[in-house]
């Protein structure tokens, strides 16, 4: 469901698949091809949420922007995880079951591992894998397991692609019973 908040709007491109259940609040755009999927909650009250082209929301995600949060494009964010006005870089992958804090910044291409928790202002380089550490509080205090190679991002962007398949599918053909 899509709400207004005052005089801020969500704003989302017609190719969107957004799941019923889905809450969007306030200052959110949704640019071409991207899903948000059931149980989700986007809610811009006091910032922005912007979600690039080809991103995925994974079941029960809470983004909430009290600054700017910026999702890049091509990027998967697994089920469960919580993002609070941060920037997530183009081509990531964040596993399920993440927490990612105020003012984190995800480099391009980065993978990293479900149940990661990730706290303020982290700055996370690009193209790497990031193993899940208790919790990464400074910026060269997480666990980078290997650099991504392209072909995992192109792996990561074949999902992303079946997955937009599957978006569609889901926006024409689920119906309330």
């Amino acid at each position: 469901m899509l709400f207004n908040l005052k005089d801020k709007t969500p704003k989302i491109h017609e190719t969107c698949f957004i799941a019923p259940n889905a809450l969007i609040i306030g200052d959110v755009r949704l640019k071409e091809n991207s899903s948000i999927w059931f149980n989700c909650v986007l809610r811009a009250d006091k910032g922005s949420i912007i979600v690039d082209k080809n991103s995925i929301i994974e079941d029960n995600c809470i983004i909430h922007g009290m600054g700017k949060t910026n999702i890049g494009e091509n990027v998967i964010i697994g089920h469960n995880t919580i993002i609070h006005s941060s920037s997530i870089g183009k081509d990531v992958l964040i596993g399920s079951n993440c927490v990612l804090m105020d003012g984190v910044v995800v480099g391009a291409g980065t993978m990293i591992e479900a149940g990661s928790q990730i706290l303020p202002h982290v700055q996370i380089q690009p193209r790497v894998f990031v193993r899940a550490n208790n919790a990464i509080r400074k910026k060269n205090h997480y666990s980078v397991l290997r650099k991504i190679k392209p072909e995992i991002l192109e792996r990561n962007l074949n999902f992303i692609r079946a997955y937009g398949e599957l978006a569609q599918y889901y926006k024409k053909n689920l119906k309330t019973k």
